[in-house]
């Protein structure tokens, strides 16, 4: 009448499908309630402008925002951020022109993003222009 292995079968099986139907109903409702994080440039600033006969040179600032609307555990960490830069003309014909690349500003550190938060980081390059016709 004691514990015998099937009643200890039952038992172990029993917890382990209670177990699983949790871990799944919280992935559901992680999924149902994800939603996707926003990121954008909110500013973009030149400064430090040095000029000689061959070279002219500017710092930019890139101020970039990521709002993040989930709740815990959705967050996450920034670890790499990567941003071509390039001048466009707007006053051409098409408001575009010719594109000129002009360099390519890298995130120097990790940013962590909180649930329901919005994280600004900066994310800067010394641009270098080659003087010419």
């Amino acid at each position: 009448r004691g514990c015998t292995f099937r009643k200890l079968c039952c038992c172990y099986y029993g917890c382990f499908c209670f177990v699983l139907l949790a871990v799944v109903v919280v992935v559901v409702i992680l999924v149902a309630t994800f939603e996707k994080p926003d990121v954008q440039v909110t500013s973009a600033s030149l400064s430090g402008l040095t000029t000689n006969a061959t070279v002219v040179s500017m710092l930019l600032n890139l101020t970039v925002r990521v709002e993040n609307p989930n709740r815990w555990p959705i967050e996450g960490t920034v670890e790499e951020l990567e941003a071509s830069i390039y001048s466009l003309d707007k006053g051409a014909a098409d408001g575009r022109g010719q594109t000129i690349y002009l360099g390519v500003a890298r995130l120097p550190e990790a940013v962590p993003v909180d649930a329901q938060s919005q994280t600004n980081f900066v994310v800067s390059t010394t641009l270098a222009v080659a003087a010419g016709p």
